[in-house]
């Protein structure tokens, strides 16, 4: 009994202590992250905005959840809501993809080992694409 106690203990602390945040969190210690992530993502993505969205003018919102590993590499990207236009959430994580690796993440009171980021973007006319 206690052995089984004991594996459950060090399970649970080999388990990575995450952080989810989206636009309403009020998350003020990683504000300034977020803000600097934000604008990696929309120089990024303006730069590689999609062709077929270029040429056809293609408009939509993807809403993401990035999750960032502590030293700024990439852990995950799930399509939360997907657009009307599957090229569009592809170009999303794509975007993502190229814009790795970012800062690592800030030290603060509740180390963090993977932060997680929900975000609608919205890729608009004019080749832009902005965070809602």
């Amino acid at each position: 009994m206690k052995e089984e106690i004991a594996r459950k203990i060090q399970r649970y602390a080999k388990k990575p202590r995450t952080k989810y945040v989206s636009s309403s969190t009020k998350a003020y210690e990683y504000a300034p992250y977020i803000n600097q992530w934000v604008k990696t993502i929309e120089r990024t993505g303006d730069l590689n905005y999609p062709d077929k969205a270029k040429k056809k003018s293609f408009k939509g919102e993807v809403m993401l959840t990035v999750g960032i590993n502590k030293d700024g590499s990439l852990h995950e990207i799930k399509i939360i809501k997907p657009s009307k236009y599957r090229f569009l959430d592809e170009a999303a994580k794509h975007i993502v993809e190229i814009a790795q690796p970012f800062e690592p993440l800030p030290d603060t009171q509740e180390p963090v080992d993977i932060l997680y980021i929900t975000r609608t973007w919205q890729f608009l006319p004019g080749h832009l694409l902005r965070q809602k």
